[in-house]
């Protein structure tokens, strides 16, 4: 099965992106737990300037000019059906999206990546996080709650949460997600 490499890379990044957001800062639960991931670069672009992430922001845009690449690449090669206009706009446009991906690229070194032992595209990877959680309890039989129920637990759910390194309910050391003011972490 063929995969579009555009949109094969924007949900690692998207995926990524709550962990990153809780590695660098605290949350509240509506700015990190609750969020899902894009799904394709167009919502990738909305959410993240939403959420004023500009590196995932960036990643979805180059995904999204990346759908109209080939497009340009197409009239590079100069072709007597074609004006000699056409061919230069093309050539331009093409060499400007591809330096800007590259830019992008370049950009992507220097984000700080929060470190994923368990990797962050599975539920078995979500749930190595916060399974030694101090939070685990308030979140206690809302497997089988309805939209009102995770409305209310919305909405009293200012809590910050936190996506480092912890000491966990076993006292283990370990790196998962837990609540901000717990365990040494300042808040900040």
């Amino acid at each position: 099965m063929a995969n579009d490499s555009s949109t094969n890379r924007l949900p690692g990044v998207a995926r990524t992106e709550a962990y990153r957001a809780l590695y660098s800062s605290r949350r509240t639960a509506n700015d990190a737990v609750f969020t899902s991931p894009a799904t394709t670069p167009f919502t990738g672009l909305w959410t993240s300037l939403g959420r004023r992430s500009w590196f995932s922001a960036a990643v979805a845009l180059m995904a999204i000019l990346s759908k109209f690449t080939p497009v340009l690449l197409t009239n590079v090669p100069y072709r007597i059906v074609q004006t000699w206009t056409t061919h230069e706009v093309c050539t331009w446009m093409a060499l400007a999206v591809l330096a800007l991906m590259m830019a992008v690229l370049v950009w992507s070194l220097f984000v700080p990546r929060p470190p994923l032992p368990a990797g962050s595209d599975t539920l078995a990877a979500a749930m190595h996080y916060v399974c030694d959680s101090r939070m685990l309890p308030d979140f206690a039989g809302m497997a089988s709650a309805g939209k009102a129920e995770w409305e209310s637990c919305r909405a009293k759910g200012e809590r910050a949460y936190r996506f480092g390194e912890m000491v966990g309910v076993s006292g283990a050391a370990r790196i998962g997600v837990d609540y901000a003011e717990k365990e040494g972490w300042d808040g900040t």
